[in-house]
């Protein structure tokens, strides 16, 4: 997911458009996401491939033996 694609994301229709401007008590959910949203939702979702243990600790160890199984060289002193 990059930025066009969440900005295609975020533009109305035509119809939802035409919707809007007709009835004014009809907020279209497009219009209520601000950038904080989306910011949000993007670093939810890096945390979420990016941790291997919902614990700190528990995810850096499992990146070091993830990394040790690859022959990397690592430093540890957790």
């Amino acid at each position: 997911m990059d930025w066009k694609s969440i900005k295609d994301l975020l533009r109305l229709s035509p119809k939802e458009l035409q919707e809007a401007e007709n009835d004014d008590s009809k907020v279209p959910l497009s219009l209520l996401v601000n950038a904080s949203d989306v910011q949000n939702a993007i670093l939810a979702k890096l945390s979420k491939l990016s941790r291997k243990a919902y614990i700190d600790k528990e995810s850096v160890l499992l990146w070091f033996d993830k990394l040790h199984k690859r022959e990397y060289h690592v430093l540890q002193h957790i």
